[in-house]
């Protein structure tokens, strides 16, 4: 099949079916990076069981999501090139292409979450909300990560737009409509509510720029709980019940445990994770806990 026929018959199979996730290899990969300002691509290998697993919620995510943006697979064990490009060390990949760049995706291997994920990187950066119900509805469906919610008039709406397409991958942006006078409210972790500046404005750059400093100082509580979409950032605590299989690839094998982890499922999935455990005594004693830090950080390259 010549190139222009392949082009053509790929371009045919995208808009007469939405929902097909379609094969790509190293003649159509660039034409289709090219024809279609969205991409979501999905790199595994034939025999790998974890890419088998993550196919069908890769197609039903494609049903899902409805033509808003072209998905497509390739086989990354063949197309080794392209896999390189992207970083690829281990399958499955997921990875979100538009506007000049990527983005992999590392939630929860289901559809739902898939199209969720796909869904809130190329759509509107703000969520408007008219009332406290909308409000109550779009934190509840923030899952594990940070909202800032902003009151005020048209400027401010403005300004929190600007910077929620800025920094479109800290969190969850919403602007609450009607509001009489400017507030910026920042919601974390499970119960943790902070007040922001409130006099940042699109006329102030200054106090925009306080708005930035307040949003990347505070983005993560001091102590949450873990979940597939944000166990890798920080301090976290987890259900061993609901997480036994993880914990236990970990290296946990009794409870309570402290648990220092340098590595994402990725790198487990190639043995190549790092893991320090601190069973804790009862009572807990925090003491012990900060002194194991001090002498494990380092070995993480962090300062303890």
């Amino acid at each position: 099949m010549g190139q222009a026929v392949r082009c053509l018959w790929l371009a045919a199979v995208f808009l007469a079916n939405s929902e097909e996730v379609v094969e790509l290899d190293g003649q159509n990969f660039t034409w289709a990076m090219r024809a279609y300002p969205r991409l979501l691509l999905f790199f595994y290998a034939p025999w790998c069981g974890h890419s088998r697993s993550l196919d069908p919620e890769v197609r039903r995510a494609a049903a899902e999501l409805q033509g808003s943006v072209a998905v497509a697979k390739i086989d990354a064990s063949m197309e080794v090139e392209i896999a390189d490009e992207f970083g690829i060390s281990a399958y499955p990949g997921l990875f979100l292409l538009q506007k000049g760049s990527y983005e992999e995706f590392t939630g929860r291997r289901s559809a739902a979450a898939i199209a969720d994920w796909t869904r809130s990187k190329i759509g509107s950066a703000l969520e408007l909300v008219n009332n406290s119900d909308q409000l109550q509805d779009a934190l509840g469906r923030r899952g594990v990560h940070s909202a800032l919610v902003a009151t005020g008039d048209a400027g401010r709406q403005a300004t929190v737009k600007r910077l929620a397409e800025r920094f479109r991958t800290w969190g969850k942006f919403i602007f609450l409509a009607g509001g009489l006078h400017p507030r910026v409210q920042l919601f974390r972790g499970l119960d943790e509510l902070l007040e922001g500046p409130a006099s940042a404005s699109a006329s102030d750059e200054e106090a925009e720029q306080k708005l930035v400093e307040f949003m990347q100082a505070h983005q993560l509580p001091l102590f949450g709980e873990v979940s597939e979409e944000n166990f890798y950032h920080y301090v976290v605590f987890a259900d061993a019940a609901a997480h036994k299989d993880y914990l236990l690839m970990l290296g946990a094998r009794e409870f309570p445990v402290f648990l220092l982890q340098k590595g994402t499922l990725s790198a487990i999935e190639v043995g190549e994770i790092e893991t320090w455990a601190l069973p804790l005594e009862s009572p807990i004693r925090p003491e012990a806990i900060i002194s194991w830090m001090d002498q494990v950080l380092p070995r993480l390259g962090v300062a303890a």
